[in-house]
């Protein structure tokens, strides 16, 4: 409430608002702590409340996931296509995360060999999600 109060005053001084340096000075408190204390005395939104007529509306908009979901559903089919050991190579370092020197001991290959190879399986992976 301090922070908002301050802001306030600060504002009315000022004629615009304040900084947010400026908040941090005067109150004596990381800039963090200011935006955290500042967030916290902003009014509460209800999900559902009537709306002229009487009926109840929601009001904070949702992604649906939709583009997600496509994206999920191309990259597998992308990385599905690929031969078993390009398929191995991916799988290794971006879903097990291991790094290139310990996905190479996995494979019985050289470190710049996986190197190479994962750059050129990505750009057929982002070939294929093009399309």
């Amino acid at each position: 409430m301090r922070a908002r109060r301050l802001t306030d005053s600060l504002a009315a001084e000022l004629g615009r608002e304040p900084t947010l340096s400026e908040l941090s000075e005067r109150l004596g408190a990381d800039s963090a702590d200011v935006v955290e204390a500042l967030c916290a005395t902003q009014p509460t939104v209800s999900l559902t409340h009537s709306d002229d007529d009487g009926f109840d509306v929601m009001d904070i908009p949702c992604d649906d996931g939709n583009d997600q979901l496509c994206e999920n559903i191309a990259l597998n089919e992308a990385v599905s296509d690929l031969d078993e050991c390009d398929r191995r190579i991916i799988e290794l370092r971006y879903f097990c995360t291991r790094t290139q020197n310990q996905t190479a001991d996995a494979l019985g290959m050289t470190q710049v060999q996986v190197s190479r190879r994962e750059k050129k399986i990505l750009a057929l992976i982002r070939q294929k999600m093009q399309m």
